[in-house]
């Protein structure tokens, strides 16, 4: 047991280690009058202050603070308590298992955290090492590292790193890093200046952590879970941007960014696990309607729930959704429809294609509003899908055009059928975009007029457009 007397009062650290020994010791509470005595020779002396009741409980305080962080990578300690006179204040029982999962239980209130603990042995790292730096051999540094991360109740907002005990000096990330770090002589960060073998050992250390994280990242996302995971990734894309960490802390976003690209850690709204470059990311939310239509010609929207790391992602290499990508999606799905071999229904008019032409409007780059010079788009005023819902899905113009002759280079559109649906002229009969007939129809109800005509308007300049 650790006893500490301070000021009159007594604290004591036990610890039950591995060889299930527990050692109780009866405490002894000194008298010391002198303790918050403001007048004291030696204090008036020094000029010092008196210790107040205040300042026993900040003491309290600290020390049951550092309790709940140091114990972690302590891999003989299982149980220790800090008491006060006696009193239990904070008691640590940790069950460690046989694997890498450690379950944290708090008496005597009762909380409980789950951590999962990556481990890996820089043995062969730290040999190449020695022979720029020979010191490092004799010195004889301990090789494993290990990351905490916590699974439940919550992940941690920023960890920092230990040497063997927790330091001051943040990870940057929301994971504890341990290792045997050379730290600084007050312990509270770790060496990463002066070239010499201290910063190279702990620069090495932090690399093969980053490799360590890098290395299966479908693993875990398994583990974590998909925002816990992106998270993490996110605040490493982070560390990548100049900032207050050591330069070294980039190797985090660099490993990670070429083993996260190849793996399957992108979650779709369709519920399946895409690469990131499987994912689009849309610039504005998309309605229900919107994502179904889009997964139908082949795009897979990225999650809701991880739309807040969007930059990550895309970074990873999710293509933000265009125009040209949508088009793009449009021509591989329809490359085998022929205008007037297929009977459109109405329904599907009104599922499909009204939803299509309202992604269509939102993302059409406007030429109109170009400038000259620069050929840099100005913001236009978007109509919102809604409204073309309401407007049955009426052919859009630009300045008059037809919005599929915008994109004429990259995607051949039969400029005459788009003039012709513009202008009206296409009939409700055309072959395989017409709907079912009416057999009283008002002049208010025919083709051009009514929304199913303007529907099938819609149908033949898109199948126009993207069959040529």
């Amino acid at each position: 047991p650790l006893v500490t007397h301070c000021y009159g009062h007594c604290f004591s650290l036990m610890a039950a280690v591995s060889c299930q020994m527990t050692v109780y010791t009866k405490l002894f509470t000194p008298s010391l009058p002198w303790a918050d005595d403001p007048n004291t020779e030696a204090r008036l002396a020094l000029g010092v202050s008196h210790v107040s009741a205040s300042h026993i409980d900040q003491l309290v305080e600290d020390f049951q603070k550092v309790l709940r962080m140091s114990l972690l990578f302590l891999r003989h300690i299982r149980t220790a308590e800090v008491r006060r006179n006696g009193e239990l204040l904070l008691a640590c029982d940790l069950d460690r298992g046989d694997g890498s999962d450690l379950i944290v239980s708090f008496r005597p209130s009762g909380e409980v955290e789950q951590w999962h603990i990556l481990r890996a042995d820089v043995a062969e790292s730290a040999a190449r090492l020695y022979a720029s730096h020979p010191r490092l051999e004799s010195l004889g540094r301990g090789t494993k590292i290990s990351i905490g991360l916590r699974i439940d109740p919550e992940p941690l907002a920023e960890g920092v790193l230990y040497a063997f005990l927790p330091t001051e000096q943040s990870t940057g990330l929301p994971m504890h890093i341990n290792a045997d770090f050379f730290p600084e002589s007050d312990r509270k960060a770790v060496i990463f200046a002066g070239h010499q073998h201290e910063q190279a050992w702990n620069e090495m250390l932090i690399d093969a952590a980053a490799a360590e994280l890098a290395r299966d990242p479908e693993g875990l996302r398994t583990m974590l879970g998909d925002v816990q995971l992106w998270q993490i990734l996110a605040r490493a894309f982070e560390l990548s941007k100049p900032s207050n960490h050591p330069t070294c802390f980039k190797r985090f976003w660099e490993r990670l960014k070429v083993t996260g690209a190849q793996a399957h850690i992108a979650l779709a709204q369709d519920g399946s696990v895409q690469r990131p470059s499987g994912v689009f990311l849309p610039r504005g939310p998309l309605t229900s309607h919107q994502a179904k239509t889009l997964l139908e010609v082949g795009g897979r929207l990225v999650a809701e729930d991880l739309r807040p790391f969007q930059t990550a992602i895309n970074q990873m290499g999710a293509p933000i959704l265009t125009f040209d990508r949508l088009v793009t999606l449009l021509e591989q799905a329809m490359a085998q429809q022929v205008p007037g071999e297929v009977q459109v229904e109405a329904e599907r008019l009104e599922s499909f294609y009204c939803s299509l032409w309202s992604m269509v409007n939102d993302l059409l780059p406007d030429a109109a509003n170009q400038t000259p010079a620069t050929g840099i788009r100005r913001a236009r005023p978007r109509r919102s899908s809604t409204a073309m819902s309401q407007q049955g899905c009426q052919l859009m113009r630009t300045r008059g055009r037809p919005i599929v002759s915008l994109r004429q280079q990259t995607c051949p559109v039969r400029r005459s059928a788009c003039r012709s649906a513009a202008a009206g002229k296409m009939a409700d009969n055309r072959p395989g975009f017409r709907t079912a007939p009416s057999a009283n129809r008002t002049p208010a109800e025919s083709p051009q007029n009514s929304p199913s005509g303007r529907f099938n308007l819609c149908g033949a300049a898109l199948s126009a457009g993207l069959s040529g």
